[in-house]
């Protein structure tokens, strides 16, 4: 089981700051994928939104055409890294071996046999790495890593080997009852329901964020919306790593409202495609979506199609059939019986 993925309250910047208050996440507004930026050329690796906050260096040194060496990837205080989810970037141990950069998977023995293609891994992040150009680029090509929000990216005076065994001890967490569970805390949307816990409701959280500043996309925004964060070693007190009721509750109303948009997202994609005169609102979407849930519509095999099927038969502010309405509520019939009766639907017969 995954105790997974919202945001938490944030104080808007006009531009971005690499300076955060503690715990207030700080939210940076237009930040733009490096290929997609004014002026946009192959010398630009990072987004300028987060050359300072992220990478300590100045708009003008990330829009040179930097080569290895030119830019410290580091201050003398300061390292750059990424958690990257193996779920989320195709072949992703092959490409960080060819990447030059440092890294080192989270998971370990068993867990990473098991659970490779969804693994978490540790990255050392230089502003003048290919593999870097890619984290912040979007596109059709596979490369272009963007629109997966691929992971969280974290400012640490703490060098790898330091940061990869606080990670580590986070990736598997007990709940109150004894039960073992993976703690997906690298997710984007994970990490913005975390941010937003206070301290005194899950005192663990405090050794979990330690003196580390962390950086991650809203996945609701196309990737332009970023926030940070850090706590500033606060709450550095020896609480037991358990996922208390507060954790529990918050990760589990943050997946409801990811899967809802996800598939509004999807279903959205679907009708530019087979129905680009309609423009429906994603409050109706949801809508549909909710009202077959509640009638077994609960795989992605089911519920998408059949909410795309629905919102093209009766759009917004129209009247559906009573008749397929009445057919569709018999949950006696299979969902993808009764998906079928949408898509073939003649009206006023079955």
């Amino acid at each position: 089981m995954f105790a997974g993925t919202s945001a938490a309250s944030e104080s808007a910047l006009s531009l971005p700051s690499p300076q955060l208050s503690p715990g207030v996440p700080v939210r940076f507004e237009g930040v733009q994928p490096v290929n997609e930026q004014p002026g946009a050329n192959l010398s630009n690796y990072v987004p300028d939104g987060l050359a300072e906050p992220l990478f300590g260096v100045s708009v003008t040194q990330a829009r040179s055409r930097p080569q290895p060496g030119d830019i410290p990837a580091t201050d003398s205080e300061h390292w750059t890294y990424a958690v990257l989810d193996a779920g989320r970037i195709l072949h992703l141990p092959e490409r960080l071996d060819g990447s030059g950069l440092r890294h080192r998977c989270l998971f370990s023995g068993r867990s990473q046999q098991d659970m490779g293609d969804v693994a978490p891994w540790l990255v050392e992040l230089d502003p003048t790495s290919p593999l870097t150009r890619d984290l912040f680029s979007r596109g059709e090509a596979t490369h272009h890593l963007w629109s997966a929000y691929p992971g969280l990216f974290i400012r640490t005076p703490a060098r790898f080997e330091m940061l990869w065994a606080h990670l580590r001890k986070f990736t598997r967490l007990r709940d109150e009852s004894g039960r073992w569970l993976y703690f997906r805390f690298w997710e984007p949307t994970t990490f913005s329901t975390l941010s937003g816990i206070a301290p005194s409701e899950e005192p663990w959280l405090g050794r979990f964020f330690g003196n580390h500043q962390f950086f991650w996309p809203d996945s609701g925004q196309d990737g332009t919306t970023w926030f940070g964060f850090c706590r500033r070693g606060e709450d550095e007190v020896a609480s037991p790593l358990v996922l208390g009721p507060v954790v529990l509750a918050a990760l589990e109303a943050a997946v409801r409202r990811r899967r809802e948009t996800e598939d509004v997202k999807d279903v959205r994609a679907r009708l530019r495609s087979s129905a680009p005169e309609l423009d429906l609102s994603d409050e109706f979407l949801a809508s549909l979506r909710s009202w077959l849930q509640a009638r077994g519509f609960r795989s992605h095999a089911t519920l998408r199609p059949a909410m795309h099927g629905l919102a093209r038969r009766f759009p917004e502010g129209s009247p559906p059939d009573p008749g397929l309405l009445e057919l569709l509520s018999d949950r006696r019939k299979g969902a993808g019986l009764r998906l079928w009766h949408i898509e073939n639907w003649k009206g006023g017969g079955r």
